[in-house]
């Protein structure tokens, strides 16, 4: 079983700054036609930004060799562009409401997702919004792009200081099913990837025991469902990895910096004797998963290894401080939207380029002019796939088999 998994690109806030992004994403689509990432609103039917430079409309996998061609890209280039569900981009949706999820104190306004300068920035302030304590942005490509296996390549910049706590900038993605920001229609689906009846095991609402999927969905039955969920980058100061129990080295000697963290969750989950404790390491007598390995940078993420009905598959690595937008006002575009949430309050931008597909090899990986650095997933699905992670062309993060 796999999903079609939709991208997010998210800046929650617990205290807040900003960031950016742009994004491509490459494939083996079975047609041409599709839906679209244009840097307009405007639709003409093509998945590929029209900015998108000829020489990027193949790849190579970093993890693999092989060639992958480009289905959907987004540059972000058009100026001021609007993502809110009356704007009806071909592709990126933002949300407008508040993400109970993880304890979240931003309500998620499209007012604070623009493009400015070639890339995609999301705004967080602390001025409060419609009863938050501060107000962010959330943008998806979910029911419009998804990602059955291929390449995901995002150059991104992060917001504020380096190591600075409060904000947890993502880009992740969710099994189509489900919608990131809605619980309720994750509810028995997340994060469950499980396609064989096994009735001693509970909560999969959709699962291949079922002859009854939901009444008038269309779903075939006896066929496991569920909404899995891949997190290419979420952020996080060193330092509260370097709590754990068992002292991380890596995190320990960068606590003043920001980590990076790459997880796959998924249900069901192993037998209990073969999880580690929270804060220690895999050892004999809790061996974890077999055939995960870990970048020259990188180590599991022993903080957190899942919950009570999932896993959490997880690798950590420190982040210079190059990664990072310092903080600074609105552009003169924004401004008037970030106004409109609440005046700003000193947070910041996030920064980013989108699109599926594969980034070029691992030596023309340069550093953009404009600071953003390059993260890509690589992805197969089915008994012998994989999962692999890169940052800036080296496997930094983990990969599973």
């Amino acid at each position: 079983m796999f999903a079609c998994l939709s991208l997010s690109l998210s800046a929650h806030a617990f205290s807040g700054r900003p960031r950016q992004l742009q994004s491509w994403l490459f494939g083996w689509p079975e047609s041409d036609s599709s839906s679209n990432a244009t840097s307009s609103n405007a639709w003409d039917g093509s998945l590929i930004d029209v900015d998108t430079p000829l020489e990027e409309l193949e790849t190579v996998g970093l993890g693999d060799g092989e060639s992958y061609r480009l289905v959907m890209s987004d540059e972000f280039e058009t100026e001021g562009r609007r993502f809110s569900e009356v704007d009806r981009d071909p592709i990126w949706t933002a949300v407008a409401r508040h993400d109970p999820t993880n304890g979240n104190l931003a309500y998620m306004t499209p007012q604070m997702v623009s493009t400015h300068a070639g890339a995609l920035e999301i705004y967080t302030t602390n001025t409060g919004f419609r009863a938050s304590r501060y107000a962010s942005g959330s943008v998806q490509s979910w029911e419009k792009a998804c990602l059955q296996g291929g390449i995901v390549d995002v150059s991104f910049s992060l917001p504020g200081e380096p190591g600075a706590p409060g904000v947890w900038p993502a880009i992740w993605m969710l099994g189509n099913l489900g919608r990131a920001t809605y619980p309720l229609s994750n509810d028995g689906l997340w994060p469950f990837s499980f396609g064989a009846c096994d009735r001693s095991l509970g909560g999969q609402v959709l699962s291949a025991c079922s002859d009854q999927p939901a009444r008038g969905s269309g779903l075939r039955p006896y066929q496991g469902r569920g909404v899995p969920e891949v997190d290419l980058l979420e952020a996080r100061p060193c330092a509260d990895i370097a709590a754990a129990s068992d002292r991380p080295a890596l995190a320990v000697a960068h606590n003043n910096l920001t980590c990076g963290i790459t997880t796959f969750q998924v249900a069901p989950r192993l037998p209990g004797r073969l999880r580690p404790n929270h804060g220690s390491f895999p050892s004999a007598r809790r061996p974890w998963y077999p055939n995960l390995t870990f970048g020259r940078r990188s180590e599991i993420d022993a903080l957190w290894y899942g919950g009570d009905h999932f896993d959490s598959l997880g690798a950590y690595f420190p982040l210079s401080p190059s990664y990072h937008t310092p903080p600074r006002a609105p552009h003169s575009g924004a401004a008037a939207a970030a106004e409109a949430a609440g005046s700003y309050g000193g947070f910041g931008s996030s920064l980013f380029d989108a699109g599926f597909f594969g980034a070029p090899p691992a030596d023309a990986l340069p550093r953009s002019d404009r600071g953003l650095s390059h993260f890509r997933f690589e992805y197969e699905p089915g008994a012998d796939g994989f999962m692999r992670w890169f940052l800036d062309g080296a496997r930094s993060p983990a990969r599973a088999r």
